[in-house]
């Protein structure tokens, strides 16, 4: 359980970038394309 929890944050704070980069993204490449 420990593990869980020190494991959480980082992969919350990751998926959060990951999504604003994916957000930010798309319309570049479609602009590219």
């Amino acid at each position: 359980m420990e593990a869980l929890v020190h494991t959480f944050p980082p992969v919350s704070t990751s998926g959060i970038i990951f999504s604003a980069i994916s957000f930010r993204e798309p319309p570049r490449i479609r602009s590219n394309k």
